[in-house]
C-alpha cells in the first residue's frame, strides 16, 4: 500500500504478527518500508493516529549515510565521487575526493567497486587475525551479507559484509567485536552486553553512531 510521507509517496508493506506486541517501521529506501504490527491492529487507524511517529522515523532515515549516494560512494567514513574511465584493465583508485574506476564496460562499474571493497574489507579483516585466535574463531568469512554488517552462526563462523570498510575505522572495529561477543552469546541478552562492555566499554557509543548509515 501507498502512505504519505513529508509529502512523498512510500510503498508501505505490512507485515502482522500474533507474537508481536509493539509497532515497529522499517525504511529500505526513500520509496519502500516495512511496517510490522500485532496481529488484530486496525492498519487505517493506526497510519491516522501514528502519522506522526511515522513521520520521525522517516526524518532519521532520511539523515541517515547510505555506502552509495547520487554518484558518490562512502568509503573509510568519507563520500568519493565515483568516475568511470573506459579502459581494458580493470582497476580502482582514490585519487583525491575522486574514485575513478577503469573497466570496459560502464554497466559493470557497480560490480567492480562491490569487488574493490570487498578486497579492502578482506584485508581488514585479516589484520585482525591475533582478535580472531585469542578468542579461538577459526572461521571468519567476508562476503555480501544484505543489510547486515556482519552475523555469528550457531558454529561460530563470523560472517563480515563485504561493504566494511565504508565505514570509518572505529566502527569496523566496533562490528567485529560486536560478532566476537555472538560467538560466546548469540543473542543480544545482558550477558552479551556484558561480554561487549568487556572488550569495549563505550559499545552504546559506537552503536549509536552506526545506526547512521545504511546499507545500500
Amino acid at each position: 500500500m501507498k502512505i504519505k510521507l513529508n509529502d512523498l509517496s512510500v510503498e508501505c508493506r505490512v507485515v502482522k504478527s500474533n507474537a508481536r506486541r509493539y509497532a515497529s517501521v522499517r525504511f529500505l529506501s526513500k520509496k519502500e518500508c516495512v511496517l510490522r504490527l500485532p496481529r488484530h491492529t486496525n492498519v487505517e487507524r493506526f497510519l491516522l493516529e501514528h502519522s506522526k511517529w511515522l513521520e520521525r522515523a522517516y526524518q532519521r532515515f532520511l539523515h541517515k549515510k547510505p555506502i552509495f549516494n547520487q554518484g558518490k560512494v562512502l568509503y573509510n567514513g568519507d563520500y568519493y565521487k565515483v568516475v568511470f574511465v573506459e579502459a581494458e584493465d580493470t582497476r580502482v583508485e582514490l585519487i583525491g575526493k575522486e574514485m575513478v574506476v577503469y573497466h570496459d564496460d560502464i554497466l559493470g562499474l557497480r560490480d567492480v567497486v562491490l569487488e574493490w571493497f570487498k578486497e579492502r574489507s578482506l584485508k581488514y579483516i585479516n589484520s585482525k587475525a591475533h582478535l580472531f585466535k585469542r578468542f579461538g574463531i577459526r572461521q571468519v568469512e567476508v562476503r555480501h551479507c544484505g543489510r547486515r554488517w556482519g552475523y555469528c552462526t550457531h558454529r561460530r563462523r563470523i560472517v563480515f559484509n563485504s561493504l566494511l570498510t565504508a565505514l570509518p575505522e572505529h566502527l569496523r572495529e566496533f562490528i567485529v567485536y560486536h560478532e566476537i561477543a555472538h560467538v560466546f552469546e548469540l543473542n543480544h541478552s545482558p550477558r552479551f552486553k556484558a561480554k561487549l562492555a568487556e572488550m569495549l566499554p563505550n559499545f552504546h557509543e559506537l552503536e549509536r553512531e552506526l545506526r547512521g548509515y545504511i546499507l545500500t
